[in-house]
């Protein structure tokens, strides 16, 4: 995951560029990133004390949320350009992941 956060600023640079440097949306999403594992370390804690499925979509919704109130804090956009341009934004992220992964696989298979 940490090899994807240039990558992930410069999905943001694209998406939120209006006058700003790539090292301006690095920073954020380092910020970003470094709350959500705290997010999901605190998630895990809570599960292993209750044993539901309920902390997983917990996990979920507390990511989006945690995403749309950054992203509108942080570019100072409308409740409706934030939605749609952070759903632009797990549109891409999703797609580089996969593609990330399947890059991996791949040179994993060939190095066996």
């Amino acid at each position: 995951m940490f090899l994807l956060i240039p990558l992930t600023a410069l999905i943001f640079f694209i998406l939120f560029y209006k006058g700003s440097y790539y090292l301006q949306h690095l920073v954020f999403v380092l910020h970003l990133q470094s709350v959500v594992f705290l997010i999901f370390i605190l998630m895990n804690l809570i599960e292993l004390l209750v044993d539901n499925t309920f902390t997983g979509l917990l996990k979920i919704f507390l990511f989006l949320f945690v995403l749309l109130l950054w992203i509108r804090k942080f570019y100072g956009l409308t409740w409706l350009k934030t939605v749609w341009k952070t759903i632009l934004f797990l549109v891409f992220y999703s797609l580089s992941l996969m593609i990330f992964f399947i890059l991996v696989a791949t040179l994993s298979a060939l190095s066996l």
